[in-house]
């Protein structure tokens, strides 16, 4: 590959990177305004992002691709009562993001009610074994002291 393809390449790969991060946060910004979150601050979501080794991944996956739609790179919160801070974003693909159907899960612990992006994330958070919540949502009676429910 000569010299100008492969600045061509490069030029290519970095613009669309930050045309993602970039369309990514003015969609974040919209549902924090929405939903009367906090958001942390355009650069810093950038640099964190291009730091992160699992956008890193997803990205070369998408631009390998030729920017296949379903494994374009998405920011997803882990926990929805939480706004779009660098401890409660992760990057998944969209074709992962669409499979949680827009589902959450809720766990009601004592008082307190909180909200999760999906089953997982919940049980990576509050350090479950990984299915508990899975079968406890399916009515396993082993797990019918934990209070959890699907919302759409």
């Amino acid at each position: 590959m000569d010299d100008s393809k492969g600045d061509k390449f490069m030029d290519d790969y970095i613009k669309n990177e930050k045309r993602i991060l970039t369309l990514r946060y003015a969609k974040m910004k919209f549902e924090a305004i929405k939903q009367g979150l906090e958001i942390l601050p355009q650069r810093i979501f950038k640099s964190f992002s291009q730091s992160d080794d699992v956008f890193r991944k997803i990205y070369n996956d998408y631009y390998d691709s030729h920017f296949d739609k379903k494994l374009a790179p998405v920011p997803q919160r882990m926990n929805l009562t939480k706004g779009y801070m660098a401890d409660n974003i992760c990057w998944t693909t969209q074709k992962a993001k669409n499979r949680t159907n827009g589902k959450s899960i809720v766990i009601i612990n004592g008082d307190r009610v909180i909200e999760f992006a999906s089953a997982r994330k919940a049980e990576l958070e509050m350090k479950l074994p990984r299915g508990v919540l899975s079968r406890a949502l399916r009515g396993s009676k082993k797990y019918k002291s934990l209070r959890v429910t699907s919302r759409k």
